[in-house]
């Protein structure tokens, strides 16, 4: 299962560079037909580094690659909305990781927190 994720997550990353390669001129990219500014390219490619470092912890066995991941799925997302009609199937593949980031982020937890947060969970559904 951590190959598989790896997989994803550097598979989606790389895919982020054809924003970048859009906005610096570096290829004729015809899969984005919106118009990627310079600054906005930059980000595409901050968000491939962000993915590729994130698997690269996935593939090492490292607990804390969600620290990275999480900031490259929100703005994944961000950069996504921008360019909705041509990448929005990159939300599915934010979501498929999202799953995997948030269980990484609880188990991380330390138990006391976790004890508060699900305390805190029943009284709010009133469950003993």
């Amino acid at each position: 299962m951590r190959f598989f994720l790896f997989l994803i997550i550097i598979i989606h990353g790389l895919i982020h560079l054809i924003g970048f390669a859009k906005a610096f001129k570096l290829a004729d990219v015809t899969q984005i037909t919106n118009h990627i500014t310079e600054p906005v390219g930059a980000l595409w490619l901050l968000c491939a580094v962000l993915f590729t470092v994130a698997a690269v912890l996935v593939l090492l066995k490292k607990e804390d690659w969600w620290m990275i991941a999480g900031p490259a799925v929100v703005l994944s997302q961000t950069l996504v909305m921008l360019s909705w009609s041509d990448a929005k199937i990159g939300t599915i593949v934010n979501f498929i990781v999202l799953f995997p980031l948030i269980i990484s982020f609880m188990n991380a937890q330390p138990s006391g927190f976790r004890n508060v947060g699900i305390q805190e969970t029943c009284a709010a559904f009133e469950v003993s």
